[in-house]
């Protein structure tokens, strides 16, 4: 429940004029690419989504289809990720 928490979240961050209907679109969306994910195994994830998943779970989110969905947009530039945060001093 929380990854679906994490993900509307996300979603609202990036999209602040979606409609309730939209993000409900994103999040069937997200899922059943998450889920076709997890059948096919990380292989066909680019870089960017590797590192994607591995930012957010060292943010403290668990491994979910959302998580997995949202690694898959990453890939195809649906959804902006900058990459590492490098520290500047």
């Amino acid at each position: 429940m929380n990854s679906i928490k994490e993900t509307i979240k996300f979603i609202m961050e990036q999209n602040p004029q979606c409609s309730t209907e939209e993000i409900i679109s994103e999040l069937r969306e997200i899922k059943a690419l998450g889920e076709t994910l997890t059948e096919r195994k990380k292989d066909y994830l680019c870089q960017r989504g590797k590192d994607y998943i591995k930012a957010r779970k060292a943010a403290g989110e668990k491994s979910s289809a959302y998580l997995s969905g949202r690694a898959v947009k990453v890939c195809k530039g649906q959804i902006k990720f900058k990459g590492k945060k490098k520290k500047s001093y």
